[in-house]
């Protein structure tokens, strides 16, 4: 694989209901998170969250 494709990093949106949710979500992908930022935007059903995770392939 490209070494260049190998180091892009990923960005995950997450939506869930409670804190529980999101620390579930944090805790199983470990150590690969690299931030987490919580939306300004909490109305609705659901929360939103920006999760980007290290680069690299796993």
């Amino acid at each position: 694989m490209d070494a260049k494709i190998e180091r892009l990093p990923v960005k995950l949106k997450v939506s869930y209901q409670t804190q529980e949710d999101l620390d579930l979500v944090l805790c199983i992908l470990g150590e690969r998170v690299k931030s987490c930022k919580v939306s300004k935007n909490q109305q609705g059903k659901y929360k939103k969250a920006y999760v980007w995770l290290k680069g690299g392939v796993y």
